[in-house]
């Protein structure tokens, strides 16, 4: 495994809340610069779920993240020549052709894309895209044991033979629900911020940053650390465009596996 102690050293701290002293720009330019091919598609990888986002956010017409592979213009010629992007993403375009199914089924195309990369990954990245998958899973249980929703719907487009899916299925007609070891903290998150959606996403991305720092561990100049440094670098760029309305979206979202 290759040692990146140049990299590691040019990379600054990052603190939620506070802006980053380096920009998504300047991070992609010395990734490409420094990293080998094989770590640079790991990263392309990770960047994939903001990717996909994306493409939600441009058929809905709304300003893209810039932690993303592509900007809005290469977004649009990706789609319009079907290029670039996974065959998956392709075949959910052929199963809804209108705008509006492509936005109503997003959470079909988001699963598909846990499914397939998750399926592919190894090390760091596939650890990641799990928890990433996992952790939303028990927000959409809690929020669903809440508000008392049918499991069922709100798992729909799950893998309902999945082990984790199967876990939270089998607690949809228990009074609460209790999360898998690793996640119970997300219990008394919920709980307490549940009311107030720019705390609950403050906490939520507090409580993700630390579990990032924990699955990185020691890895202080491999790439493992620059992989977790640019998921925390994502956490810490969407929490500062948060606002009130968008917080709530934001819950909303994840709550509906979006």
């Amino acid at each position: 495994m290759s040692k990146y102690y140049f990299v590691t050293t040019l990379l600054p701290p990052l603190t939620i809340g506070s802006r980053p002293e380096i920009d998504s720009n300047e991070l992609d330019f010395v990734l490409r610069q420094n990293l080998s091919l094989d770590d640079f598609q790991k990263v392309q990888i990770l960047r994939r779920l903001v990717e996909i986002e994306n493409i939600r956010r441009f058929w809905q017409g709304e300003m893209i993240e810039p932690c993303g592979n592509y900007d809005e213009k290469e977004i649009e010629e990706n789609l319009l020549h079907l290029e670039n992007y996974p065959a998956y993403v392709f075949n959910y375009m052929e199963r809804y052709q209108d705008s509006k199914e492509r936005l109503q089924f997003f959470p079909e195309l988001l699963r598909e894309f846990f499914t397939e990369e998750m399926k592919k990954a190894s090390g760091f990245v596939k650890d990641y895209l799990v928890f990433e998958w996992q952790w939303r899973l028990v927000c959409t249980a809690l929020r669903a044991k809440s508000l008392g929703r049918d499991f069922k719907k709100e798992f729909r487009f799950e893998d309902p033979e999945d082990p984790f899916v199967q876990e939270i299925l089998e607690q949809s007609s228990a009074s609460t629900y209790i999360p898998p070891d690793g996640y119970q903290e997300l219990t008394t998150i919920f709980e307490n911020y549940k009311l107030k959606p720019l705390e609950l996403n403050l906490a939520l991305s507090e409580w993700r940053f630390e579990c990032i720092d924990q699955k990185v561990g020691w890895h202080t100049f491999d790439i493992d650390r620059i992989l977790g440094y640019i998921v925390q670098f994502e956490i810490v760029e969407a929490g500062l465009k948060l606002d009130k309305k968008k917080g709530l979206q934001l819950i909303e979202k994840v709550a509906k596996g979006e």
